[in-house]
């Protein structure tokens, strides 16, 4: 669990066709406790983070409600702080693709490039 999510080609037909995706899924595995619990009983979650794609990630309940749309279930874990008003995590999380053999960073997050690559 942590703060790298990785692009993975989906070969299973099914799972294409279920998720309505061409050939690629981005998967992380939160370090959240409530979300890993969730992950053990129902085995797979679609959008566990509060975020759209170039926006800052939310941090609070009623951002993610005004913005987001079309879900399932909304899990409301309450304002992301920490001691003092600071937000807590890591930061967003590093997307990663390795195809062929290379590596391609997506985006830079809480794990640094130099990090990953200390990996291959």
């Amino acid at each position: 669990p942590g703060q790298v999510t990785l692009i993975l080609k989906i070969k299973d037909k099914k799972i294409k066709k279920s998720m309505n995706v061409q050939s690629k899924i981005a998967v992380r595995v939160p370090n959240n406790s409530c979300a890993l619990a969730l992950l053990k009983e129902c085995k797979l979650l679609v959008g566990t983070s509060a975020n759209i794609s170039g926006m800052h990630p939310f941090t609070n309940p009623d951002d993610c409600l005004e913005n987001i749309s079309g879900y399932d279930i909304f899990v409301d874990g309450g304002t992301i702080t920490g001691s003092g008003g600071t937000i807590t995590g890591s930061g967003e999380s590093t997307i990663i693709e390795v195809d062929d053999g290379k590596l391609a960073i997506h985006r830079e997050g809480a794990v640094s490039e130099t990090e990953i690559m200390k990996l291959f």
